[in-house]
């Protein structure tokens, strides 16, 4: 890393060392968007954006995250023992930092959760029939249920 490495905000109270190159910066300034990183071993969702000047860096903390998708304004994300979809709230997101209003362009907020118990859901996906996760424990492609846990759709051969 270079000593004019771009500058790196986060809250105070995250426990998280991180640096960041001139490429990925540049790279995430003209990406217009966030970027999303799960770590099950720390037990966060680390989101990176780009606030106009430098990369912000905001983690947030989960039992075990693994799996993450997105469907438009929706993200899936799958914990150790359910699945949670969050959807955006434009209209919240101005005023969501009530010290700076209109920091945030998008403000996701939890909106359902499907309870799964300890399936190792690595992986999470939404077809046209819904929700799909990889269902590690189980060895199997499931749909999620709102009468069981997950309904077994594949398995390999």
């Amino acid at each position: 890393m270079s000593e004019h490495a771009p500058e790196v905000s986060a809250p105070p109270d995250a426990r998280l060392d991180c640096r960041v190159d001139e490429g990925f910066a540049a790279w995430l300034a003209g990406a217009n968007g966030t970027v999303v990183v799960t770590s099950y071993q720390a037990g966060k969702a680390v989101l990176f954006g780009w606030d106009g000047h430098r990369v912000t860096v905001l983690p947030r903390s989960f039992d075990k995250p693994m799996g993450l998708a997105v469907d438009g304004p929706r993200l899936l994300l799958a914990t150790r023992h359910e699945v949670v979809l969050f959807a955006d709230a434009p209209g919240l997101a101005r005023d969501f930092a009530p010290d700076d209003p209109g920091r945030y362009d998008a403000l996701y907020l939890p909106r359902a959760r499907y309870l799964t118990g300890d399936l190792g859901v690595h992986d999470v996906a939404v077809g046209a029939d819904g929700p799909w996760v990889a269902a590690t424990r189980f060895s199997c492609l499931a749909r999620l249920s709102h009468a069981d846990s997950f309904v077994p759709a594949w398995h390999p051969p």
